[in-house]
């Protein structure tokens, strides 16, 4: 085939799991026209809002869709979307999206930028902006660069709506990577990670998972027509490009329409690479296999997709004779060291909640990731970083009917060395936790720097939505622990004889001391009991920091409550509550408990 030199090229179709620019040799870069702009600073990263509707938080702002959106309190100006951008960088221009398919509207709004987070400049001056469906109803916000690592739009009206509304904030700059570069390495695909875009989208089957690197992720339009454009970043000489879908037979055999398009810097227009033509793609069906393991290191298992390849424990493990190591009580996989597992189910025969004399077990592990996991249907905790449990992450998952904590970290003092082995730097983010049938959707029971971000927890049966406590006998808590950016909505309960009430976030001082607790941007709604609860215990819980906080319809409670036996003091900063059944907030006769607003 000949050899084409294009920086930009076009990919027509319904589906894509992967996008593939190969068969490269060197190029040289020509004199660019004004570069083209680099990729999204913002794309996945952390975000917050002072307020949200319950069905519409703020991480979808950052998820790379302009079908969802984020929506403020209704009826409460001014509201304000903070995105983190993980590292200062020069910020030069801000893209605010509407879904491209509703009615004109203009909202009056700001942007400042930060290093610190906690003192903002001006970037764009407060100014009503026009959203038009005719034009995709995005705006585009220019400004001098400025080095900056958190970002705020602040919006102060809407005339399509009493609230705030924004489907998107995506954020550009000078050093984005979107500028002239070197041309790829013979062989290697230039596409890889570049800013992508597409015509449309639907659901989360955003334009980005493309190219990925990835065939278990992909983009899916609207409808057709439908274009996805690559940057590749620099001039190249291309003899073919690669779509792939994901071989899992789950997909069945189909045939797309295809046309190749590409322009190089100097050019407006595109010239046509490949004709358009049908393309049949063919899955790739695996033998359905079942594997029981007891022990594995150093090791990769990938299968070939959850309906396919199934783990399974044929032995209950209380029953299994001490096949897994004694101090892990005989619970789950025995998984040592060093592995990674992916494309798979599991399937767990436990149907105990403790081993022998209703021990719990574990083994503590560091530098864990469970991303895009799915948790269905346990007899215990969904995942438990457990003693000693450190430098850890669960992010882009989904819990449902769990039968204890679906997220926890348990930094028990039952380990080699409690100086030490404490549970810390854990972290909890995006994800969705529905219906624990028993104890909490998030908990943290001790250790430091452990942190719950952007996730959401819905309808939980007796316990909190969130939970810090020191019973189960933890190491004592230190440094911060950080609740952020999360939704609560129908959360709380009753427990033990329906003796306790237990609020949407609840702080749970037993024996040892809750210091350094932050609870930042995060919407409370509809809970059973109270919003937020201080619960009597024999610790206290000193100058918790709560911000930018909405807690709305608590039914049968109070929306912040510190109870007859609560130590400690609490300070409010931009709290909102409404509609709480036992009033705003409450101090019951006894407490020492302080609460400055």
């Amino acid at each position: 085939m000949r050899r084409t030199r294009f920086g930009l090229r076009t990919i027509t179709g319904l589906l894509l799991a992967g996008l593939v620019a190969a068969g490269l040799s060197p190029g040289t870069a020509g004199a660019a026209a004004k570069a083209a702009r680099g990729p999204d600073l913002a794309l996945g990263r952390s975000v917050t809002a002072t307020g949200s509707h319950p069905g519409h938080p703020a991480l979808h702002l950052t998820d790379g869709s302009q079908l969802t959106y984020w929506e403020g309190t209704l009826g409460s100006f001014p509201q304000s979307v903070r995105v983190d951008l993980g590292g200062t960088v020069r910020v030069e221009e801000v893209v605010l999206k509407l879904p491209a398919a509703w009615e004109a509207r203009t909202q009056t709004l700001t942007v400042e930028g930060s290093t610190d987070g906690s003192s903002f400049t001006a970037l764009s001056a407060s100014a009503a902006h026009r959203f038009d469906p005719d034009r995709a109803n995005t705006v585009t916000l220019t400004f001098p660069a400025r080095a900056v690592r958190h970002l705020r739009v602040r919006l102060t009206a809407n005339t399509g709506w009493n609230a705030a509304q924004l489907s998107a904030v995506e954020v550009y700059g000078e050093d984005g990577g979107g500028g002239p570069g070197q041309p790829p390495a013979d062989g290697t695909d230039p596409a890889l990670g570049r800013p992508v875009e597409a015509s449309s989208t639907i659901h989360s089957f955003v334009a980005a998972h493309a190219n990925d690197g990835r065939v278990d992720t992909y983009w899916e339009s609207a409808g057709h027509p439908a274009t996805l454009t690559v940057r590749l970043g620099a001039e190249a000489d291309v003899t073919a490009v690669v779509v792939k879908l994901n071989p899992d037979a789950a997909w069945e055999r189909r045939t797309q329409s295809i046309e190749v398009l590409g322009r190089d810097r100097s050019s407006s227009a595109y010239t046509t690479l490949k004709a358009r033509a049908d393309h049949t793609f063919t899955d790739d069906p695996l033998d359905r296999g079942e594997f029981n393991q007891v022990g594995i290191r150093d090791v990769t298992v990938r299968g070939a997709g959850m309906w396919h390849s199934q783990l399974h424990t044929l032995t209950p493990p209380h029953q299994a004779g001490g096949i897994n190591h004694p101090h892990e009580g005989n619970f789950g996989f025995d998984i040592d060291d060093n592995t990674r597992i992916s494309d798979l189910a599991i399937f767990g025969s436990g149907t105990i909640r403790g081993g022998d004399g209703g021990a719990e077990g574990g083994v503590g592990l560091n530098g864990l990731e469970f991303t895009g996991m799915r948790i269905r249907n346990t007899h215990a905790d969904g995942v438990n970083l457990t003693n000693g449990s450190h430098d850890s992450t669960v992010q882009n998952s989904s819990f449902r009917n769990s039968g204890d904590d679906a997220l926890a970290v348990w930094s028990s003092k039952h380990v080699k060395n409690p100086a030490t082995d404490t549970g810390h730097d854990n972290h909890f983010r995006n994800n969705t936790v529905q219906l624990p049938w028993r104890a909490n959707g998030i908990a943290i029971y001790g250790g430091h720097g452990n942190t719950v971000e952007n996730n959401l927890v819905y309808d939980t049966m007796n316990y909190p939505g969130v939970m810090l406590a020191t019973d189960h006998d933890p190491t004592p808590f230190s440094g911060q622990t950080l609740i952020a950016g999360n939704g609560l909505y129908r959360t709380g309960g009753a427990f033990w004889n329906e003796d306790q009430e237990f609020g949407a976030l609840t702080l749970f001082a037993q024996g040892l001391d809750i210091p350094g607790v932050v609870i930042r941007d995060t919407d409370i709604h509809d809970s059973t009991y109270d919003g937020i609860q201080f619960k009597t215990g024999g610790g206290a819980m000193p100058d918790v920091r709560i911000s930018d906080v909405t807690i709305s319809e608590s039914n049968n409670g109070s929306g912040i409550l510190a109870m007859g036996g609560a130590r400690g003091s609490a300070t409010l900063t931009n709290v909102t509550v409404t509609g709480s059944a036992e009033g705003d907030v409450l101090i019951e006769p006894g407490s020492s408990f302080v609460i400055n607003r």
